[in-house]
């Protein structure tokens, strides 16, 4: 899920470039170059701030995902490990017990020889 701290830089770049949109439109008056160019400049600097604002915002989503990918798979390697422990403890525990069978298998065979 997307966070809204993800996209904060750009809907502040957005919230930006209409402000200044809106300042550059009123600076602007026909026949006047400066103006002309002045306003041009300011909008190209809209679309420049903007495509960067959502770049960052896009970027900080895409390495969240990274993240949340990695924890992941640490956390599945932890389960993993844990899991192997466990049955090499369990093992050990069977091993013994076929020990143990073994045993009370000779007593019960040499008490039954002797009679």
């Amino acid at each position: 899920m997307v966070k809204l701290a993800h996209l904060l830089p750009g809907i502040g770049s957005t919230v930006v470039s209409i402000v200044v949109g809106y300042f550059a439109a009123q600076i602007y008056s026909r026949g006047d170059l400066a103006s002309a160019v002045i306003t041009g400049l300011a909008f190209i600097g809209i679309i420049v701030l903007a495509i960067a604002g959502w770049g960052m915002s896009f970027a900080l989503i895409g390495e969240k995902e990274e993240e949340t990918v990695k924890v992941a798979k640490s956390q599945s390697d932890e389960i993993l490990r844990i899991y192997m422990a466990r049955q090499k403890a369990m093992l050990e525990t069977l091993d013994e017990t076929v020990v143990l069978l073994k045993e009370i298998r000779d007593v019960l065979k040499g008490g039954v020889g002797n009679e």
